[in-house]
């Protein structure tokens, strides 16, 4: 078993260890879940679990072979009981003298196993209309088709549901596909801290107004007292707006009187919060 004293590892708190004669078979389940790290050299992927986020494995690809370590305290076992450890500092290490060591030393025999195909007693063969639905792009490749009503909508603002689907948005499991119609523009504004969101024009023409807010409100205090907007303004179908995460907005229709607009918002959710329009 083994500490490794660089300031990732310091961070993470891993407890390695590899036995060069075994075996390793990583499922489809955490591998292709998983949320994966790579150092600036690239020589090798840290996964984390995707639910929990603590880091199971390094995996390192030598010469067309798999290679790795696992973390022992991902684990449920007594430490006391366990031999001590030896810390380890590569900090010096160059990229020969790095790959043969774990070549020597890394469990040899590692399989990552594909995620078998999806039976098709699972698929949803149907045209979907993104109209009436919203679809949910999960983390492990998956993708889910919500009916768009307002009991949907009622779900997520509360920040908790009784469906286990809805409730994987809400814990940030992926990003929700959602595409909507609009005659005048949101009634609130809305604010995504975990993530990005995209707001793609189809057809007519938009406006987003990204709120600034004012200097009580940010790091660095300026002259400034009162929140501004930085306007985005989608008149060609396929263009888009970029809301960055923990930025307010909301969306109106530019020239209503010529018809409403419709677009597509691809949103992490996890963590949104709404409030009133000002002026509403």
């Amino acid at each position: 078993m083994r500490q490794c004293l660089c300031r990732f590892c310091r961070q993470q708190g891993p407890l390695y260890t590899a036995d060069r004669n075994g075996r390793l078979r990583i499922a489809s389940s955490v591998c292709f879940r998983a949320t994966v790290y790579r150092f600036h050299h690239g020589a090798a992927q840290f996964l984390f679990c995707p639910n929990c986020h603590v880091l199971i494995a390094a995996v390192a690809e030598i010469a067309g072979r798999n290679y790795a370590v696992l973390n022992l305290r991902m684990l449920d076992l007594d430490e006391a009981a366990l031999p001590a450890s030896q810390p380890m500092d590569f900090s010096g290490e160059g990229a020969e003298a790095r790959t043969e060591r774990r070549r020597a030393h890394w469990i040899a025999n590692v399989e990552l196993i594909e995620p078998p195909a999806r039976p098709p007693e699972s698929w949803d063969a149907r045209a979907i209309s993104l109209s009436e639905n919203h679809v949910h792009v999960e983390h492990s490749g998956e993708v889910a088709a919500f009916l768009a009503d307002g009991a949907f909508w009622q779900e997520l603002m509360r920040g908790h549901s009784s469906d286990g689907r809805i409730q994987r948005i809400l814990d940030g499991k992926g990003w929700l596909l959602s595409g909507f119609t609009l005659r005048r523009g949101f009634d609130h504004q809305e604010m995504h801290p975990q993530g990005d969101e995209l707001i793609i024009l189809i057809a007519g023409a938009l406006r987003v107004d990204l709120v600034i807010p004012p200097a009580s409100d940010v790091a660095e205090a300026t002259t400034q007292t009162t929140a501004q907007a930085t306007i985005i303004e989608l008149t060609v179908p396929g263009s888009y707006a970029l809301v960055p995460r923990g930025v307010w907005h909301t969306v109106s229709v530019l020239a209503p009187d010529r018809g409403p607009a419709q677009a597509l918002a691809l949103t992490y959710g996890r963590g949104t919060q709404h409030r009133p329009h000002a002026g509403k």
